[in-house]
């Protein structure tokens, strides 16, 4: 576990550090620290003496971060670190790195390893908006302190299965994503991490998940864990199963379907992709996925409500509840349209295999499913079109003001997955609903204030794959019924 840790983040450091040289000069000369988390004891102290002298970041000013949450609006022209914690809580406050880390904050789990790695992230989340060579330094600095530490929790069988290094783990994937701008890089370390945190979280007693903690951190995991499967066409590893088995004392309903339903369509896809099924079990199979997540949003939709506020005619609000609930309900529209695009291309297929051997019953059922799956595709896709609030829509953009505390580059994650899928639907969609949807995209990118991000769904709006929006969004089911 611990060659996981440390030889996968090795390149990336590397990368960062070697950034840094080319960019950061000090007093004329190019700047030398070494950030080698292989390097030896001695260079590891002298770094983290470094790092507590030099604005090291202090959260201990207050009793509780939830203290924090949406009352700071940090200067985001100054280069103070100390304000990235804080500014990471703020526009964090309804995600779900959150539910745990604050629930571990001012307790015993809350370790120098934890700090460190929260200090890393939010300071990489920062730099996504205020680009400059000082704050990227100081984040790497932070980051190989939060590695070391982590990597040696890992290798100690004493620590490797404690809530503060599942939650580190889970941290430094995330700044892999806030930080790695080569895709196919964060991607396999971002998945190395995540099944890392996996493979610690089975070692924990099996009876069962003992607090809201550690349900959160499981659910997180575990979703990540169907994230990387779904994203990447890979087959479920067999450890996730153990850990679906200690989520059973303590899930609720709605989140175990959901799980067996992202099971059960991970599954039908690795068979397609290898012809292990036939065309016709595949429809059939379809048919009964997409009931089943009918069923789970018809769930979502009953409180999950938009709260829309008007004066004089005009739009000046437009919220959810959360943007994770608006990503609940897009992501289970984008598993409708994942089913019915699976259902429709093997219908077509179908019934060109078997036009001249079977019946005109048969061939009329396939054309019915056909035709029902097209019809409900685009009725979905323009469904989520419609759900985008006016204050992130193309055409309505300045004609509508979002509540203040409304963090818009959250809501704009909570469209890219499923805006980005759909967008590749040239078969299904009208060329103008996909040259809409392109727009929107674009759009995105010019008001979103995150300079990754944007560049990230520039590239959405041109099908290539990113991995920053996703291990952004939520875990699925925490915030239903």
């Amino acid at each position: 576990m611990d060659l996981v840790m440390r030889h996968e983040n090795d390149k990336l450091e590397q990368k960062y550090h070697a950034a840094s040289k080319r960019d950061t000069t000090h007093r004329g000369r190019i700047s030398s620290y070494s950030l080698s988390p292989q390097s030896d004891q001695s260079s590891s102290d002298r770094t983290e003496t470094l790092v507590s002298s030099i604005d090291r970041l202090d959260i201990n000013h207050g009793k509780k971060l939830e203290w924090q949450v949406g009352r700071i609006t940090p200067p985001l022209a100054q280069s103070n670190s100390e304000v990235a914690i804080p500014f990471f809580v703020a526009n964090f406050d309804q995600g779900v790195y959150l539910d745990y880390l604050l629930k571990l904050y001012g307790t015993t789990n809350w370790s120098p390893m934890l700090n460190a790695s929260f200090e890393a992230v939010a300071m990489s989340y920062l730099g996504s908006h205020q680009r400059t060579t000082d704050l990227r330094r100081k984040t790497m600095e932070r980051y190989s302190v939060a590695l070391r530490k982590t990597t040696n929790a890992v290798s100690t069988p004493a620590t490797a299965a404690q809530d503060d290094t599942v939650a580190s783990v889970m941290l430094l994937a995330l700044f892999t994503a806030l930080s790695c701008e080569d895709t196919a890089e964060a991607s396999r370390i971002w998945s190395k991490h995540v099944n890392a945190a996996m493979n610690l979280m089975v070692l924990r007693s099996p009876q069962g998940p003992d607090g809201p903690v550690v349900q959160n951190l499981l659910s997180h995991v575990i979703g990540s864990i169907h994230l990387d499967c779904y994203a990447q066409g890979k087959a479920l590893p067999r450890l996730l199963t153990l850990l679906r088995h200690q989520s059973l004392l303590s899930t609720d309903d709605f989140q175990l379907r959901f799980w067996d339903l992202i099971d059960a369509l991970i599954n039908l896809r690795l068979a397609t992709a290898e012809n292990r099924i036939h065309h016709l079990d595949v429809i059939k199979q379809a048919l009964v996925l997409d009931g089943q997540a009918q069923a789970l949003y018809g769930e979502l939709a009953l409180t999950h409500d938009i709260i829309a506020h008007s004066e004089g005619g005009i739009c000046i609000s437009c919220d959810y509840q959360s943007h994770r609930r608006t990503q609940a309900c897009n992501t289970m529209r984008m598993i409708r349209v994942d089913l019915n695009e699976l259902l429709l291309s093997h219908a077509k297929r179908c019934m060109t295999l078997i036009h001249d051997c079977h019946s005109t019953s048969d061939q009329e059922w396939l054309e019915m499913q056909a035709n029902r799956a097209t019809v409900l595709i685009r009725e979905v896709v323009e469904e989520l079109y419609e759900s985008i609030p006016p204050f992130l829509k193309r055409g309505q953009y300045r004609r509508t003001v979002a509540n203040p505390r409304t963090n818009s580059d959250m809501w704009i994650c909570s469209f890219l997955w499923p805006l980005s899928k759909v967008a590749a639907l040239s078969d299904t969609l009208s060329v103008e609903l996909r040259d809409r949807i392109r727009r929107q995209l674009e759009h995105f990118a010019e008001i979103c204030n995150n300079h990754q991000l944007s560049r990230a769904i520039l590239q959405q709006a041109q099908g290539r794959f990113t991995l920053v929006q996703y291990v952004l969004l939520p875990t699925l089911g925490l915030d239903s019924a």
